[in-house]
């Protein structure tokens, strides 16, 4: 799988906070839908010739911030109910009761 990412060395982000933040847009635009797997680190930095370390943070980042999930020796996924899903819903106003 070929996420089509724009990884530049010279940015002012570092190439591990650039991987999380493609990564996560397309979760979010629903390029990569929830329940799919991620690409292996080994083959994202093989691809993109950046450090495995560097994909593996990225993919920590993903997973500490809920877009995906880790299953061992299976990989790492996206997760099905996203954390702005989670916003939206816990966030709906609550009426009160009359004082």
């Amino acid at each position: 799988m070929d996420l089509n990412l724009s990884l530049d060395p010279d940015a002012v982000l570092s190439l591990q906070a650039q991987l999380f933040e493609q990564v996560r847009e397309l979760i979010l635009s629903g390029v990569l839908k929830g329940g799919g797997a991620l690409p292996p680190s080994r083959h994202l930095a093989e691809r993109y010739r950046i450090s495995r370390n560097t994909v593996s943070l990225a993919y920590d980042r993903l997973i500490t911030e809920g877009y995906a999930s880790s299953r061992g020796t299976a990989g790492v996924f996206v997760c099905e109910v996203l954390p702005e899903e989670t916003l939206l819903v816990s966030g709906v106003p609550q009426k009160r009761p009359p004082d």
